[in-house]
């Protein structure tokens, strides 16, 4: 059974991923946080959330994804992530070892001893490439779906997904209360030119 649950990011995680939100947006939206009872752990995440919706938002201007693209995209991740997998996998083990050691250090991760690390980058894209081969196959995309506002409420609705597994045991997931506040902040500091009203409504009706 694949593991469907991806872990919040922090802003942390994002500091070398993504831009930071205008100072002004950044404000209201931990304004608006702050009003609706969310600890500052909540807070962050929810901003490093809306950091990764604001820098999807900027990369869709010029059209977003088809779910046809999309599932292409997959695709093309699994079979490059198995290829080098197996790349990996095929080299002489001094080989492998002495990739490590040319390596920066500040790039290398704690994951995996020296001697193992690029072994178990090959592990590591061998999981990403099953992953891929998972998501294409529980895509629950409307797969007729041609563009335009229907499309953009479908990749809408997948960026609050972050935000509504944080609050949703702290308020009712829906229209007009403390979720559609919160949501219409998130939109204005991620730049989408609406509010949440629509996106709402669609997440309601899916």
């Amino acid at each position: 059974m694949p593991n469907t649950e991806t872990p919040n990011p922090t802003v942390a995680d994002l500091e070398h991923l993504y831009p930071p939100l205008d100072a002004d947006k950044r404000a209201a939206l931990l304004l608006v946080c702050r009003a609706l009872g969310l600890s500052n752990a909540e807070c962050e995440v929810i901003e490093a959330e809306t950091r990764q919706f604001h820098y999807a938002e900027s990369c869709s201007k010029d059209g977003i994804k088809t779910p046809s693209q999309r599932r292409k995209a997959l695709a093309e991740v699994q079979s490059l992530a198995q290829a080098l997998s197996t790349a990996i996998q095929g080299l002489h083990p001094f080989d492998r070892t002495k990739l490590w050691g040319w390596m920066p250090p500040e790039h290398r991760t704690a994951q995996g001893s020296d001697y193992h690390r690029v072994e178990w980058i090959g592990f590591e894209l061998e999981m990403l490439a099953n992953a891929a081969i998972e998501l294409r196959r529980n895509r629950t995309d409307e797969t007729g779906a041609k563009g335009g506002r229907m499309e953009k409420r479908i990749h809408y609705a997948e960026q609050l997904d972050g935000i509504i597994e944080i609050v949703k045991d702290k308020m009712t997931i829906g229209r007009g209360g403390p979720f559609e506040r919160l949501c219409n902040a998130v939109f204005l500091a991620a730049g989408v030119p609406s509010n949440a009203e629509g996106t709402i409504r669609y997440l309601m009706q899916s």
